[in-house]
């Protein structure tokens, strides 16, 4: 899409709800967008694969402040996506079984927005002259192995392993510059005889509310 009319103007090549999307060789799916102009669209948030797995603490609920965006701008993306599963027979009774997928994706966003604009609790102008940038980037993780079939008349089907994954990094920067991120993992080993969750973050330096 391109918009240009008296104080307007914008080029859409997808949008972060409408990506540009490409398969890869049947294996997965490529997406991705870019945005310039006057009307940008609000960073997205993290796929669910990386916030229904990590602690974020706040990390995936940045404000959105492109209601006060004056001056246009810019923002890009681009994300991969894949998965796979497959059987194998094991003799006449058994059957081992998995399947995993797995993606990975950033996003980018600097707005202007104009020399008046500032942090709460602070009258010096945000980022340079204005101009501000917001970023992430993560990826995930998640696999079964199992093993099914009948032994002694009797049928089962038995998780060896599975496993959920994810990481995500994001960033505000410059004046003031800002990053965090989380890391987090549930796994589950022998049909839930071993089971639990770990994950981790970590916040430096200081959000800004525009």
């Amino acid at each position: 899409t391109m918009h240009f009319e008296p104080g307007l103007w914008y080029i859409h090549i997808g949008r972060p709800q409408t990506r540009v999307t490409l398969s890869v060789g049947g294996i997965g799916n490529f997406t991705a967008y870019f945005e310039t102009g006057q009307q940008i669209d609000p960073m997205p948030a993290p796929p669910s694969q990386v916030t229904s797995i990590v602690n974020a603490n706040g990390l995936n609920d940045q404000r959105d402040e492109n209601a006060l965006n004056v001056g246009g701008g810019v923002a890009f993306g681009a994300s991969f996506a894949m998965g796979s599963q497959d059987e194998f027979e094991i003799g006449n009774n058994f059957e081992v079984y998995y399947n995993i997928a797995a993606g990975a994706g950033f996003d980018i966003m600097v707005l202007n927005y104009g020399p008046n604009a500032h942090c709460q609790n602070s009258s010096s102008t945000v980022g340079i002259n204005g101009w501000y940038s917001t970023g992430q980037i993560y990826a995930y993780l998640q696999g079964t192995v199992g093993i099914s079939g009948e032994f002694m008349s009797q049928e089962f089907d038995v998780t060896i392993l599975s496993l959920s994954a994810a990481a995500i990094l994001q960033a505000r920067l410059p004046n003031p510059t800002w990053v965090g991120g989380a890391v987090g993992c549930d796994y589950d080993i022998l049909g839930g005889a071993i089971s639990g969750h770990v994950d981790c973050a970590f916040q430096v330096g200081n959000q800004c509310s525009i």
